[in-house]
């Protein structure tokens, strides 16, 4: 979804849907052409593409009830938004192997153990996103 405004009741919808992949884009704030695009390749492949304006509006940053610590909290955050891996050691200025150890303390904490089927990224968005319950306030 290309949006120009913050609906908390869409994106519940979208989360509790289900769906392989899905994005949820503020307007405004798509301004490279690239980056957009990545975004989009990352919904299409079954990921999920959340602004982070729209986290920050609803959840803030301090993770699943505080249980996260503040640096996986900015790692989950960057994951919803659609970046890589490598997307997000650039943008922490850390290194890969860093932020997949982040994504499995991540996975631990939210309790994902996902099957060779399952993406474990979106798994963990999902239930970050559900259990901290602020889309649903």
């Amino acid at each position: 979804m290309l949006t120009q405004l913050i609906e908390p009741t869409v994106v519940s919808e979208l989360i509790a849907d289900s769906a392989p992949g899905f994005g949820y884009l503020l307007k405004d704030r798509v301004l490279d052409t690239e980056t957009f695009l990545e975004r989009i390749e990352v919904v299409g492949a079954g990921g999920t593409a959340i602004d982070p304006a729209v986290i920050d509006a609803h959840a803030g940053v301090i993770g699943l009830k505080g249980s996260l610590t503040p640096r996986e909290a900015e790692v989950i955050r960057l994951v919803t938004s659609g970046r890589s891996n490598a997307g997000i050691a650039s943008q922490l200025v850390i290194s890969r192997r860093t932020v997949d150890a982040h994504l499995q303390a991540i996975f631990i904490t939210l309790d994902i153990a996902a099957a060779s089927d399952d993406n474990a990224r979106v798994l963990a968005v999902r239930r970050w996103l559900d259990d901290f319950g602020s889309f649903r306030e």
